[in-house]
């Protein structure tokens, strides 16, 4: 029985030790009037001071801890921090522009020093419920300096690991390793942060970022060709190429980001082969412009991603800009022939026409083009009723390559013609059947050119 009565003792005992654990005493309306803190932030000597209040909301551990977190905010709002003009944030502030996101996301994750200390005093209402802290400026300095002690001496190790794989040649994992380093310093990176590297004293996230840059700026992106010229309907038949190297020697496995200007990529991200080959293959182009451009750069942002998952060092690395490598791309017009049984003067002119609006270039010599648009039509005697006679006129239109392979064809139903003779209704027929075809069947078979 004894034993019995001490184990259920125990959920009673540890919350009796937490309580007298704590320094803080419980005040409520009905048992004190609210304390000086309540009314007023104190300011308090030597120590570091924040007040959280919240309104009674939902069951007792979320409110306390929302009255909790806001108190340790304001507290933290008083502690404050300036940027160290030898520190990382310094020198990519004045390269790269602002990095206030990179900071406030700190500021937020440097709370989490003061999660180890305990309320001084609390007090509740009926509908409300405060939280006061106090903690003591020599105290939060030595912790703090013990983190960052800590901190330096891992990122040492990292930074050791990764000039090792920079000795042996791999560069990507030496690139992640100082980027790493850099992450596990990030909450000192507006600081000075002063190590022992390579035997001497150095800022150790200005020496990570200097190799961090290095390594990027020794990657470099050549085109194989200044200029391509192809004609619009070929542009997928020909990659443009680039090589990737560093320091002078092929480099494999890296992120090439591509824009053309001519329409959008199905691939605008290309890893570079073992052999340090960049692809790009232009699947399409607009037929409204000749004169394009297709750039190529290191992908920044993905190598950052692939070293880290931390997102502040991925926001902070994010604005350094890459240069680009340029290839002006001028596609020619296909050039597109009509043939017919007999083509008068306004059907050509008609063709011509329509070829000028949708950018391809005409020619009477079916041997020089690179399609065919190939029209055959009948010419069908209809009724004759009141003095006018009918004619019906259909046929089809094809799309034809230079080689004679049927790529598309559109059939027209008969188009019906009516004039006081033969003649006339034939012409009409004719003439129905050629605006039906110019309408609606021509311009889809060049749009499969595309």
């Amino acid at each position: 029985m004894r034993k019995l009565g001490l184990i259920f003792s125990l959920p009673l005992l540890a919350v009796l030790l937490f309580l007298s654990s704590c320094s803080t005493t419980k005040n409520t309306a009905e048992e004190n009037p609210a304390p000086h803190w309540v009314k007023q932030k104190p300011i308090v000597p030597g120590h570091y001071v924040g007040v959280g209040t919240v309104m009674k909301v939902g069951i007792a551990p979320e409110y306390t801890a929302r009255a909790r977190n806001r108190a340790l905010n304001d507290m933290a709002s008083s502690i404050s921090s300036t940027v160290s003009s030898t520190s990382v944030l310094y020198k990519i502030e004045n390269a790269y522009g602002s990095t206030e996101a990179f900071n406030q996301q700190i500021k937020i994750e440097t709370d989490e020093y003061l999660e180890g200390f305990e309320p001084a005093d609390i007090y509740e209402t009926e509908d409300r419920y405060w939280v006061f802290y106090k903690v003591d400026k020599e105290t939060y300095r030595k912790r703090k300096a013990e983190r960052k002690r800590k901190a330096i001496q891992t990122a040492l190790d990292k930074q050791k690991e990764a000039a090792k794989y920079e000795k042996e040649g791999n560069v990507l994992g030496a690139l992640k390793g100082y980027i790493q380093a850099l992450a596990i310093l990030k909450q000192y990176l507006g600081e000075s942060c002063m190590a022992e590297v390579n035997g001497e004293q150095a800022e150790l996230g200005s020496y990570l970022l200097s190799k961090i840059e290095k390594i990027r700026n020794d990657i470099q992106i050549k085109a194989e060709q200044e200029t391509l010229v192809v004609k619009r309907h070929k542009i997928d038949e020909q990659p443009v190429n680039f090589k990737v190297t560093y320091q002078g020697n092929m480099f494999g496995g890296v992120p090439v980001k591509m824009h053309y200007t001519g329409g959008y990529l199905k691939r605008d991200v290309v890893y570079a082969s073992k052999s340090a080959r960049v692809a790009c293959i232009i699947s399409s182009t607009s037929p409204n412009t000749q004169n394009n451009v297709l750039t190529a750069q290191l992908h920044w942002p993905q190598m950052v991603q692939n070293a880290t998952t931390d997102m502040s060092i991925r926001r902070l690395l994010d604005p350094i800009s890459m240069p680009k490598t340029k290839v002006k791309v001028k596609t020619l017009p296909p050039v597109v022939a009509l043939k017919m049984k007999s083509a008068d003067a306004g059907v050509q002119n008609r063709f011509r026409q329509l070829l000028h609006e949708k950018n391809f270039d005409f020619t009477e010599n079916p041997n020089a083009a690179d399609f065919l648009i190939e029209v055959d039509y009948d010419i069908t005697k209809g009724e004759q009723a009141g003095g006018l006679t009918s004619v019906y006129c259909g046929g089809n239109v094809r799309l034809i390559s230079t080689s004679g392979e049927l790529l598309e064809q559109k059939s027209s139903s008969a188009q019906r013609g009516v004039g006081r003779n033969e003649q006339i209704a034939t012409k009409n027929a004719r003439e129905a059947f050629f605006d039906n075809a110019f309408r609606r069947y021509m311009p889809d078979l060049l749009d499969k050119v595309e």
